[in-house]
Formats: structure tokens, sequence, C-alpha cells
């Protein structure tokens, strides 16, 4: 399956790049959004973790999906509805973590006896909660306290 081998060159190639560092590598600022990297991993394994539940059902997805839904509705990004999704999780062992679960997604897509590009459109989630230009605004933060 194309998608789920070009997803693992994308995590192989991420894991390359950080295997090894030291932990306060993780805290450094991207480019993207001023995230740090502990965020962009942190981001990528909690929406692994959705893939994850996508690939089981409706069920299991929407109670994967309850509580960022929540947090949503009280005006928190995205990005701020991570943290409590992850708690003390960051640095080396968000990035294993993250890594091991990339892993358990490849296989599932390869083995799940369904239309993976189907179950994977529930991970198309801004239009079901956010219109685009509102969701744009939110989390770029602008106008946020």
């Amino acid at each position: 399956m194309q998608q789920a081998d070009d997803y693992i060159k994308e995590v192989e190639a991420l894991a390359d790049l950080l295997s090894g560092q030291p932990d306060d590598v993780f805290e450094l600022k991207t480019l993207f959004k001023s995230w740090t990297v502990n965020d962009v991993i942190g981001h990528l394994h909690m929406f692994d973790l959705a893939a994850l539940a996508a690939l089981e059902g409706d069920a299991a997805f929407d109670a994967f999906f309850a509580p960022i839904q929540a947090n949503l509705s009280q005006g928190l990004t995205l990005l701020q509805c991570q943290y409590p999704f992850l708690g003390a999780l960051s640095g080396i062992e968000l990035f294993q973590k993250w890594h091991a679960t990339a892993q358990v997604v490849k296989q599932s897509a390869w083995s799940a006896d369904c239309d993976v590009d189907t179950s994977l459109k529930r991970l198309a989630l801004r239009p079901c909660w956010l219109p685009p230009d509102e969701f744009d605004h939110r989390e770029s933060g602008v106008g946020s306290t």
C-alpha cells in the first residue's frame, strides 16, 4: 500500500534526524508556528493514535476525539488540547513512543480489512469542528489570550 509506505518513509526520515539528540533539542522552537519539536512530535503521536482509533471504527474514533472536541469547544487551540492528552510525556520518551506507535500505524494500515482511505478520512477533522477560516485564526494564535 503506497500510502503506508510513504508514511513510514516520512516517519523514518524524521526519526533519523532526531535519534540520538539530547533532550533539550526537543524544547527548540521550529519554523512551524513556533511550535517546539516536542509540540510537533506530540501532535504526530496524538494523531497516529487517532488514526489507529479511526481504523477501529466510528465508535472508537468518537471516543478518542470526544475530549479533544470538548476542549476545542471551550476555545482551546489544537496545540493546547494535546497538552492534557500527553500529560508529562515529552522529549526522548515522547519521541520513542511516537516512533513505536508509527510502526503500529503502518502495520495496521497494511493489515486493515477495510478501505483505509475511507477510515482515515475521519482524520480530516477541520471541517467537522470548525470552518477553515476560524481554524486558521485559532491555530495562528491571533486573538488568543
